[in-house]
């Protein structure tokens, strides 16, 4: 019988140590190294512009952003869908200093992520890298 309760605590101690999950595909360290798009074709990069942008996404969905590309600070994020008809698309949504910035996010590969603002007609789309 004592075997029984032993073995049960354990098992019940083992089962309910969970390991905390990142859920959030986009979770990590970004620095940008590009930007194209736009009215003129912009080919926009921190050596041409003068211009930096690092962006870390926690996997508790704070965030903080240095640089002068866009907006600094410390926020939060979420992750929705934008699901219409003709499209799908991944959106990150952005707050920092009271401001939403939303972006469509895809992967070119694990290690880079391509922003691009929420707008139809002539958005830039920023290429970030893993750090």
């Amino acid at each position: 019988m004592n075997n029984l309760k032993f073995l049960v605590i354990v098992t019940l101690f083992f089962t309910s140590c969970k390991k905390e999950q990142n859920n959030s595909p986009v979770a990590g360290q970004w620095e940008w190294f590009k930007a194209t798009g736009g009215i003129g074709n912009i080919y926009q990069t921190p050596q041409n512009s003068g211009r930096s942008w690092q962006l870390t996404l926690n996997p508790d969905y704070t965030s903080s952003q240095t640089g002068d590309l866009m907006p600094g600070g410390a926020g939060t994020y979420t992750l929705t869908e934008d699901i219409n008809p003709g499209w799908h698309k991944q959106l990150l949504n952005i707050t920092s200093n009271g401001l939403v910035t939303t972006f469509s996010y895809s992967f070119i590969s694990h290690d880079t992520l391509r922003l691009d603002h929420h707008i139809e007609v002539d958005g830039l789309s920023y290429f970030l890298v893993r750090k």
